[in-house]
C-alpha cells in the first residue's frame, strides 16, 4: 500500500529551466543500498543507469495530460517490461526505436550531493543529446524490518516511481527544476531486498532525480534537518528577540534550499546573485559548491559578442537564440507595425509564444499558408507549407525569395534579421546565401546593401526544436541598415538552380 502527497510550501512551479550540473560519477558494478547501524536507509546514492530514449513531443497529449510520447512507450519490455524488470551493467538490452534495433548499455553511477543523480552526467551525454529523452533509474534496497517506509523524491522533469514492479507514483511536468525530496510516497514493505526503478523525463537543458528512503523515525529527522538547515548556515539573532529571529532564519532557509534551482536565464541570475553573495557556507543545491563559486563560475562564463551584447541563456523563443535583450518582434507596444515584423510559415503545432501569437488571428499574414503566399518569387516555385516549414525548389540560378514591396521596418529597433531554413547539400565555395534590403527611397535591389549569411550551423542551441538552421544576420553592423526597411529579399542559393 502506498501513500503519496507533496511536502507543504514546496510547489512553486518554473518551467523549462533547472539546477546546474550536480556532482556525479561514473562508478562500476551494479547499485545496492544498505541500512546504516541505526537501521535508516536515508539518501540512495548507488544506481544503474538506462538512456537515453526518445521522448519527442506530440501534437496533442495523452489522457494523463503528458505531451511527450517516450513517458508512456515501456522501453523495458524485452527484459519484462518496466513493472519486472532490474538493470544491471553486465545485462545489455535492445530496445526497438523507428523501426530500428538499438543495444542499451546501462552505466553505473553515484549520486552526488543531497543525493542528486546527474543524469547528463551519467548517461555521459550533453544536453542537446538529452532533450526530449527519458532515462530509467535502478537500484535495490535492503530493508531491515517490515513496516512504513518514506520514500522522498526529486525530479527534473518528471517521474515514475516503481517499488517492486508496482507503481507508486506517476506525475507528469513539461518542465521544471530539481528539489530533493519535493515528493513525499509512503509505502509498505516486508523484510528483505526490493526492487526500485525510477523513469524520468526531459524536456531540455539539466536533468536530474534524487530519492532518500526514511523510517517514522529518520523522517523526523530529516524534516528537522530541513526545517532548520545546518548548524553552519548563516543566522540572526535579534537580540533576544527568540521568536523573531528564527522566524527570519527560517525564512532564509528555506527560500535558499527550496527554490527550483539555479537558473541558467542572466536576468534571473543577477537578482539571485544579490540574494546570495553574502550567505557565508551556503552550498548550491545540486553542486554541492560554495554560492560564491557559482555566481564566479555564471560571471566567468557568460559570454559576450565583439559588439558587447551579454547572452542571456534564454530558453527556446523566436527571438534571438542568444537571448540578446530583445523582445519577440509582436512585443512591441502598441502593435509592431513600422517597427518589426516576422513571418512564420507553420501550420499548426508551432513552437513558442510567438506561435500562440498567430493563431488567435485566424488567416494572420504572418503564419502558414497566407504568409506564403504574400511573398514573391523569382526564379523559384513554391511547393506549399507543409507542417512546420515552407518548402521552395530554386528553378534559376540566382532564385530568390522577397518580402511584400510596403512592409515597415525601423532599422535601429531591428537590429539582427533571423532566418531557419535549410537547403539539400552545403553551398559551393563563393556561394554563401545572402540578403538585400531596400529602404524607402531605394528603387533597386543592390549588392551595396547585401549582407552574405556565413554562419548557419546545422547544430546550435535551438536547432533540435525546430529541426532548422538558425542564421541570425547583424544588420545593424551594416552602415547602409537605415532608416525605414521597406522590402528584403533572401537569396539562398546564388549560383545553384535545382
Amino acid at each position: 500500500m502506498s501513500r503519496q502527497w507533496r511536502i507543504p510550501g514546496w510547489s512553486i512551479i518554473t518551467a523549462c529551466m533547472a539546477v546546474s550540473a550536480c556532482a556525479l560519477l561514473p562508478v562500476e558494478g551494479n547499485a545496492t543500498n544498505s541500512t546504516t547501524e541505526a537501521g535508516e536507509i536515508g539518501i540512495i546514492t548507488d544506481w544503474v543507469l538506462a538512456g537515453p530514449l526518445p521522448n519527442p513531443a506530440m501534437d496533442v497529449p495523452a489522457p494523463d495530460g503528458s505531451a511527450r510520447a517516450g513517458w508512456n512507450i515501456d522501453y523495458l519490455e524485452s527484459i519484462g517490461g518496466e513493472e519486472s524488470a532490474t538493470l544491471s551493467v553486465d545485462r545489455p538490452f535492445e530496445v526497438q526505436i523507428g523501426g530500428e534495433t538499438r543495444t542499451i548499455r546501462p552505466l553505473a553511477a553515484t549520486a552526488g550531493h543531497r543525493g542528486v543523480v546527474d543524469l547528463l552526467r551519467g548517461l555521459r551525454i550533453n544536453e542537446r543529446q538529452g532533450t526530449e529523452q527519458v532515462a530509467y533509474g535502478y537500484t535495490s534496497i535492503d530493508i531491515p524490518s517490515p513496516g512504513t517506509y518514506h520514500f522522498l523524491m526529486g525530479a527534473d522533469d518528471a517521474a515514475k516511481l516503481f517499488v517492486n514492479g508496482e507503481l507508486h507514483f506517476s506525475e507528469w511536468h513539461h518542465g521544471r527544476g530539481i528539489t530533493p525530496g519535493e515528493y513525499h510516497v509512503e509505502i509498505d514493505l516486508d523484510a528483505g531486498t526490493h526492487d526500485v526503478l525510477l523513469k524520468v523525463d526531459n524536456n531540455s537543458g539539466p536533468w536530474a532525480f534524487s530519492l532518500g528512503v526514511y523510517t517514522d523515525n529518520g523522517l523526523e529527522e530529516y524534516m528537522e534537518r530541513e526545517r532548520l538547515g545546518p548548524p553552519d548556515f548563516p543566522r540572526v539573532d535579534f537580540g533576544g528577540q527568540e521568536r523573531e529571529s528564527e522566524a527570519w532564519n527560517r525564512y532564509t532557509w528555506h527560500h535558499f534550499h527550496k527554490r527550483h534551482g539555479n537558473f541558467s536565464t542572466l536576468f534571473v541570475r543577477e537578482y539571485m546573485t544579490i540574494a546570495d553573495i553574502w550567505l557565508a557556507n551556503a552550498m548550491e543545491v545540486s553542486s554541492g559548491k560554495p554560492m560564491q563559486d557559482v555566481i564566479r563560475s555564471w560571471s566567468d562564463n557568460t559570454p559576450v559578442d565583439p559588439d558587447g551584447y551579454v547572452q542571456s541563456a534564454q530558453h527556446f523563443s523566436h527571438a534571438h537564440d542568444g537571448g540578446w535583450p530583445f523582445p519577440l518582434w509582436p512585443q512591441v507596444y502598441g502593435g509592431h507595425d513600422g517597427w518589426t515584423i516576422g513571418w512564420h510559415f507553420q501550420e499548426h503545432g508551432g513552437p513558442g509564444w510567438v506561435w500562440e501569437f498567430n493563431m488567435i488571428q485566424q488567416g494572420s499574414p504572418h503564419a502558414g499558408q497566407t504568409a506564403a503566399d504574400i511573398w514573391r518569387l523569382d526564379g523559384a516555385r513554391s511547393e506549399g507549407v507543409r507542417g512546420s516549414s515552407w518548402r521552395v525548389h530554386l528553378e534559376e540560378r540566382g532564385a530568390s525569395l522577397a518580402t511584400p514591396e510596403g512592409i515597415r521596418i525601423d532599422s535601429y529597433n531591428a537590429p539582427f534579421i533571423q532566418i531557419r531554413w535549410n537547403r539539400e547539400g552545403n553551398p559551393p565555395r563563393g556561394g554563401e546565401p545572402y540578403l538585400e534590403w531596400k529602404r524607402v527611397d531605394d528603387e533597386n535591389w543592390s549588392s551595396e546593401r547585401r549582407m552574405f549569411i556565413t554562419d548557419y550551423p546545422s547544430e546550435g542551441v535551438f536547432t533540435n526544436t525546430t529541426g532548422m538552421r538558425h542564421a541570425h544576420v547583424p544588420v545593424y553592423t551594416h552602415p547602409k541598415w537605415d532608416g525605414t526597411i521597406k522590402a528584403l529579399r533572401f537569396v539562398p542559393a546564388p549560383g545553384e538552380a535545382g
